[in-house]
């Protein structure tokens, strides 16, 4: 299984909607729900009650023998049920949840109907074809927030939306067992409406198939419907769990389709939902949307269009905030430990990149009169107004974000010698944490944020004297090397940049910060970056520009002296193990 299903979750994940569920009633096995044809035979086995005769051991046989006719759902409710509230409450029973039912989880949506939900909610899945009367699928929908086109009659399709302009569609092809023309006998299951007919056409058409629960046995228009559009333009991949029946052998033949061996339908679709995930944690945005984003956003910045700038922003910030707020980013679960906290790094940098290139390209381009929404951009995605339930670690990693925004702007803004930018950036922004508001360059600082102790436990970073600060050098240069020409001249501008917020934090906030220049430190540092900053302070005095800008503050001996004792800092640490 694991070759095929490896196969089915990258397709799914690089084709988004491309892939349409089919649907049966062993979905919803698990869930205790009845399959329609159960139902009848119950529903027999009432009216055999009411008039007071055994049907067993064959309730269809009996039901013919009695009224001369096969067993038909519309007309067993009629018997039992004289008015529609009646045959409503009647079938209640089989599909809605009593107390006690519900506690033990019974005619709720199960495992698989939530991961259907999940990939429905994150695009990768758009329609749904199923043959069961049961809303399950509906309500784990709406607890995504998805509210779907639900088709479940021939009515319903006339002036729908085309499916591709819907989140999602829902095609009940049996209807719904609120409604009585649902189909369940041999004849209404062997023929269509042309409408129906023409809907599930377009879908065998035009999207691949993931089969789960049908058996094939029982819908001969659907599989009619299949036997018409042998379509291989797309995979068709085809659950099994016990054995075949020769008509699924003979559709799987028919489209070449993938057959994959499960336990059950919850493990399965919980299994595809987590392996996409995997690959969707993993897959920065693409570069080519990036990099599109970033030339129109600097035309906008050459023809000073400051209004669609600040919309450009205000909406790459609402679609990160949005991605954010997924359950993979939970302060419940799973256990921290080095390794989960290094997969969550990678997966907060996965949604905030696209953000970030925006970020920094203004940061590097604009003028002042662009700091107002930088700054109301910085402290909007590092505000944490109140702290949630949940693992401290996973508490604090929700600022994460808002780190990466002020590295990588603040890096552009010095590189284009705009300290005024990135002064705005670190000491004019206020992180709001709970009850406090703080300078960015102290609730940001890289270590309270993510526990060097954690990450030198990693086998990437272990040993290492700032594991936070290599693992920001090596991300600043993947998502910013366009600004900065040669491995030396980057490394250099790195450590300049971290410098100043070291400095910047020790002056404003009095926190000691050290990054990858503090194990660098040789002797007196004439020709590193902490000896270079300290002759450009003495050469140009209150006119350095850093001084000038605000990103630090005079006297010019009392910048020394807080300098100083930065420098003696990283002297120890240069000379530990």
């Amino acid at each position: 299984m694991d070759d095929i299903m490896n196969s089915l979750s990258f397709t799914v994940h690089s084709g988004k909607g491309v892939y349409a569920l089919l649907l049966g009633s062993g979905v919803s096995h698990s869930a205790g729900i009845m399959t329609g044809w159960d139902i009848v035979l119950d529903l027999i086995g009432k009216l055999a009650a009411l008039e007071r005769a055994k049907c067993e051991p064959n309730p269809e046989e009996w039901y013919h023998t009695k009224y001369g006719e096969a067993p038909d759902y519309a007309v067993l409710l009629e018997k039992l049920a004289k008015t529609g509230a009646e045959r409503t409450l009647l079938l209640r029973q089989y599909f809605e949840p009593t107390e006690e039912e519900k506690a033990a989880k019974q005619k709720m949506p199960s495992a698989a109907h939530k991961a259907i939900a999940s990939l429905v909610s994150r695009g990768f899945i758009r329609v749904i074809v199923t043959t069961n009367f049961d809303t399950l699928i509906e309500q784990a929908l709406e607890a995504q927030g998805i509210q779907p086109i639900v088709i479940t009659t021939p009515d319903a399709i006339t002036g729908m939306m085309p499916l591709v302009h819907n989140k999602c569609t829902v095609l009940k092809l049996h209807g719904d067992y609120r409604d009585t023309r649902i189909k369940n006998t041999e004849e209404e299951l062997s023929s269509y409406e042309d409408s129906v007919d023409r809907l599930l056409d377009q879908i065998l058409d035009e999207y691949g198939l993931i089969i789960c629960g049908w058996s094939a046995d029982w819908d001969t228009a659907l599989r009619a419907a299949i036997e018409r559009y042998p379509n291989r333009r797309f995979s068709t991949y085809w659950t099994v769990r016990n054995t075949l029946t020769e008509n699924a052998k003979r559709l799987i033949d028919l489209r070449g389709a993938q057959e994959i061996r499960i336990s059950d339908a919850d493990s399965f679709f919980t299994t595809l939902e987590s392996h996409v995930l995997a690959l969707e944690e993993y897959s920065p945005p693409s570069p080519r949307s990036k990099q599109m984003a970033v030339s129109v956003l600097k035309r906008n910045l050459e023809n000073g269009q400051r209004i669609v700038i600040g919309d450009t922003l205000t909406r790459a910030l609402q679609e990160t905030q949005l991605a954010l707020h997924d359950d993979r980013f939970s302060p419940q679960n799973p256990q921290p430990n080095p390794e989960t906290v290094l997969s969550r790094m990678r997966l907060y940098e996965s949604q905030t990149e696209t953000l970030a290139a925006l970020f920094a390209t203004v940061c590097y381009w604009g003028d002042d009169t662009y700091h107002d929404v930088l700054v109301r951009l910085l402290e909007q995605i590092g505000a944490r107004r109140k702290s949630i339930a949940g693992d401290e670690i996973w508490d604090d990693m929700r600022t994460y974000p808002a780190m990466l925004l002020m590295y990588t702007g603040g890096f552009a803004s010095m590189v284009a010698n705009r300290y005024d930018t990135m002064a705005a950036l670190l000491i004019k922004a206020k992180i709001r944490t709970q009850n406090y508001n703080r300078l960015a360059c102290d609730e940001l600082r890289p270590t309270i944020i993510v526990s060097p102790d954690l990450l030198n436990q990693t086998k990437e970073y272990k040993l290492r004297k700032t594991p936070m600060s290599e693992h920001l050098y090596n991300l600043i240069r993947q998502w910013l090397q366009a600004y900065i020409l040669g491995e030396d001249a980057f490394d250099e501008m790195f450590d300049r940049f971290e410098y100043l917020f070291a400095l910047a934090c020790a002056q404003r906030s009095k926190k000691i910060y050290l990054g990858r220049f503090a194990w660098k430190y040789h002797g007196d540092d004439r020709d590193g970056v902490m000896g270079q900053i300290g002759e450009e302070i003495k050469t140009h005095g209150t006119s350095w520009p850093p001084l000038m800008y605000g990103l630090l503050e005079g006297p010019i001996d009392k910048l020394l002296e807080i300098k100083a004792a930065l420098d003696e800092r990283a002297k120890i640490l240069s000379l530990s193990y």
